[in-house]
C-alpha cells in the first residue's frame, strides 16, 4: 500500500489482491483496487459572541478583534496551522453614532472544506452632549408691568456640542414664582439637550430675576406764591396750597403718598419759602420725589423794602431817510430790600416799541405777586440826525431837509469826486462858465455814478454805511444785502452823501405834494411857472440839458432832468423829469451819455 498525497486530508492506496489454495497456489496475476481517503470533515472553531461597543469623542469606533473578539478553538480533523478569516458587512443603526457591523467569520482546512459563523457587532453612542446654559440675569418690567423673558432678552445656550449628532437644540423650561412685590418674579429656567441617540446631557438651571425699577409718576402740586395776610401769617395746608394728582404706576395698584416741609420763616421783609418734598413710593420700594416751593411773599408797599427809578429823561436821533424806528430802552434801577422777591417789570412801551419824532413819556411799573405796584416814568425825545452843509471840490453846499430827507439845497457843479479823481464828463449849459453858479453843472449817467463813458454792463459801485453811523449809536445793526438801505451809490456825491434812487425822489414828491413845492420860487424858470410857498427849500431851477445826439443845450429855464441812482440796461438810465408847467414829476429812460444835472442825498 502506497499513499497519494493529493492534500493534507486526501490519500489514494492501490490495493493488491491474489489468490491462493490451500497448497500454496497463487494465482498466476494480482488484481489491483484504488482506495480513496479523502477528508470531508468541516474544521470547527468557535465564533466570538455579539458585543456592543461604543463610538468616542469624534464619533469614531475600533471594531478591531482586540476590542470585538476573536476565534477560539480552530480545530480541524486533518488540517493543521489553521487561521480564521471574516469580512464585515456594515449597516448604519436608528441614530446618528448608530452603526451594526456584520461580520462573517470563515474557516477552511486545505482540502477546502470550509465552516462559516457570523458574529454582530453593534456600535452605540453613549456620550452625552454638551452645552453652556445662559448666565443668571435680571430682567425688567415694561409700563405696562410686563416682562419680556425671551432668549433674545435672557440669553440662549452656547456651545451645544456632540460627538456624533448634529443640528441639537438646547430646550426649555420654566417655573415661575412671585417674588415679594408687585412686578418681582423669579423664573427658574430648566435647560435641556438630548443627542438623536437619546444621551442626555446633565440639566443646567439659569435664575431669571424680574423686577419693577419704573418709578411711580405723579403731578406734585404747582409752584405757588401765597400773600401774607394783614396779620403777616400764612396757612399752607393742601387746602390752600395743593396735593398730588395723577399718582400711577406700571405694577402697584395701592400706592403710598407721603409729604415733609422744611420752611424758612422771615421777617416782614423776608420771604417765607416753604419747601414741601412729595413722595410717592410703589411696594416695590421704588420712589419718586417731587418738591413744591410755597412762597409767602412781602408788600411792595412796605417802606423802604423797593425802590424803582427810572433813566432820566433822553434823546435819540433817528438814522438819516427814516421818520419812525424801533428802540428798546434799558428797564429802571430797582432796589429790593426784600428776601427772595419776584418783582415783574412791564412798561406801556414794550421792548422794540416804534418812536416817532417828538417827545413820548414812557411809564414803567414794577409789580409784586401779590398784585401791588409802583411806578416810574421818563420821556423819549426822538430827533431827525443833522441836515449839515457838505463840502467838495472846495465849494459848500446848503443842505435842507424835507420830511425824513437831507437833500443838498443845491445842484452839483464839482468837476471831481471825493477822492480828488476828475470827473471825465462835465458840461456848463451853452459852456457858460457862469450858468453853473446859477443851475450848477451838467454829467452823462456814467459821470454821475462814476462809471467808465460808454460801459453799460457794469453796476455802479455799491458802498457801505460806516458802523456805527454816529454817535447816538444809530444803525447798529452790519450792514447786509439783505438791508439795501445800508449800501448807496456815491458817485458824484461828497462823503456821506449818495445819488439818490428813483424810490428817494417818490418820497421827496409825496412829501413835498407838487412839483411846485420843490421849485425854486424866486428864479430859475420860465416867469409864471416859479414854485409856491410854502416852499420845501429843495429850490430845484430849470436847468435844462444837453443832448449829446446832436450836440445841442436845450430848455433852460422850461425843465430839469435829474440822473437816478437806478441801474438800467443797455444804453439808457432813468431820470426824474421836473417840467415848468407840469404839477407831476415823470420818470423817464434817457441816453446815458446826455447830460443832466445831480442832486445829493444825505445817507451818514
Amino acid at each position: 500500500e502506497t499513499p497519494i498525497a493529493d492534500c493534507g486530508s486526501t490519500l489514494h492506496f492501490n490495493r493488491v489482491w491474489r489468490v491462493v489454495d490451500e497448497c500454496g497456489n497463487v494465482s498466476l496475476s494480482d488484481s489491483i483496487q484504488v482506495i480513496t481517503v479523502e477528508d470531508t470533515i468541516r474544521p470547527t472553531f468557535t465564533v466570538p459572541g455579539n458585543i456592543v461597543i461604543f463610538s468616542d469623542d469624534t464619533c469614531g469606533y475600533d471594531a478591531s478583534v482586540d476590542i470585538t473578539g476573536d476565534v477560539e478553538d480552530e480545530a480541524d480533523n486533518c488540517t493543521t496551522s489553521l487561521d480564521a478569516t471574516y469580512t464585515d458587512a456594515v449597516a448604519n443603526g436608528d441614530c446618528e453614532g448608530m452603526k451594526v457591523i456584520t461580520r462573517t467569520w470563515s474557516l477552511a482546512d486545505d482540502c477546502g472544506n470550509t465552516t462559516e459563523k457570523k458574529q454582530i457587532i453593534v456600535v452605540r453612542d453613549n456620550i452625552q452632549p454638551t452645552f453652556t446654559a445662559p448666565k443668571d440675569t435680571t430682567i425688567y418690567t415694561d409700563e405696562n408691568c410686563a416682562f419680556d423673558a425671551s432668549v433674545e432678552v435672557t440669553g440662549d445656550v452656547t456651545d451645544e456640542a456632540d460627538n456624533c449628532s448634529t443640528g441639537l437644540e438646547a430646550l426649555f423650561k420654566d417655573d415661575t414664582v412671585a417674588g415679594t412685590c408687585d412686578g418681582m418674579w423669579i423664573i427658574t429656567r430648566t435647560w435641556t439637550l438630548e443627542d438623536k441617540c437619546g444621551n442626555k446631557a446633565e440639566e443646567q438651571k439659569q435664575t431669571i430675576t424680574v423686577l419693577d425699577s419704573i418709578k411711580p409718576t405723579f403731578t406734585a402740586p404747582e409752584d405757588i406764591t401765597l400773600c401774607r395776610d394783614e396779620n403777616g401769617e400764612i396757612a399752607a395746608d393742601t387746602d390752600a396750597a395743593g396735593n398730588v394728582t395723577d399718582a400711577a404706576d406700571n405694577c402697584t395698584a395701592d400706592l403710598t403718598i407721603n409729604w415733609a416741609d422744611t420752611d424758612t420763616t422771615g421777617t416782614d421783609a423776608e420771604d417765607r419759602v416753604i419747601t414741601r418734598e412729595w413722595t410717592v413710593t410703589d411696594n416695590c420700594g421704588n420712589a419718586t420725589v417731587l418738591e413744591q416751593h410755597i412762597t409767602v411773599r412781602p408788600s411792595i408797599l412796605t417802606d423802604g423794602n423797593y425802590t424803582l427809578t427810572c433813566i432820566g429823561d433822553t434823546t435819540v436821533v433817528l438814522p438819516y431817510n427814516t421818520d419812525r424806528k424801533k428802540y428798546a430802552f434799558a428797564a429802571p434801577d430797582t432796589v429790593n430790600n426784600m428776601t427772595g422777591m419776584t418783582v415783574v417789570l412791564t412798561s406801556d412801551y414794550p421792548a422794540d416799541s416804534v418812536f416817532v419824532v417828538g417827545t413820548t413819556t414812557v411809564t414803567w411799573t414794577a409789580t409784586d405777586e401779590c398784585g401791588h405796584s409802583i411806578s416810574c416814568s421818563y420821556d423819549v425825545t426822538v430827533e431827525f440826525p443833522p441836515c449839515d452843509s457838505a463840502v467838495i471840490d472846495g465849494y459848500t453846499y446848503p443842505a435842507v431837509r424835507i420830511g425824513s430827507q437831507c437833500w443838498l439845497g443845491e445842484n452839483l457843479r464839482n468837476t471831481v469826486y471825493a477822492d480828488g479823481s476828475e470827473v471825465p464828463v462835465v458840461k456848463d449849459y451853452n459852456n457858460d462858465a457862469s450858468n453853473a453858479e446859477t443851475y450848477g453843472k451838467l454829467y452823462s449817467w456814467y459821470s454821475a455814478v462814476k462809471l467808465a463813458e460808454g460801459d453799460n454792463t457794469s453796476d455802479p459801485e455799491l458802498t457801505t454805511i460806516p458802523e456805527p453811523r454816529n454817535a447816538n449809536g444809530r444803525g447798529t445793526a452790519a450792514p447786509t444785502d439783505a438791508n439795501p438801505g445800508s449800501l448807496f451809490v456815491q458817485g458824484l456825491c461828497p462823503e456821506g452823501w449818495a445819488v439818490p434812487s428813483s424810490g428817494d425822489y417818490m418820497v421827496l414828491f409825496e412829501t413835498a405834494g407838487t412839483t411846485d413845492q420843490v421849485k425854486d420860487s424866486s428864479t430859475g424858470w420860465l416867469p409864471g411857472y416859479e414854485g409856491t410857498e410854502p416852499n420845501t427849500g429843495f429850490n430845484s431851477r430849470g436847468a435844462g440839458y444837453y443832448d449829446n445826439a446832436v450836440d445841442r443845450f436845450m430848455n433852460l429855464l422850461g425843465e430839469t432832468y435829474y440822473w437816478t441812482s437806478d441801474k438800467e440796461n443797455g444804453s439808457k438810465g432813468t431820470c426824474i423829469v421836473i417840467n415848468y408847467h407840469c404839477a407831476d414829476a415823470l420818470v423817464q429812460d434817457k441816453n446815458k451819455a446826455r447830460c443832466h444835472s445831480v442832486r445829493c442825498i444825505r445817507v451818514y
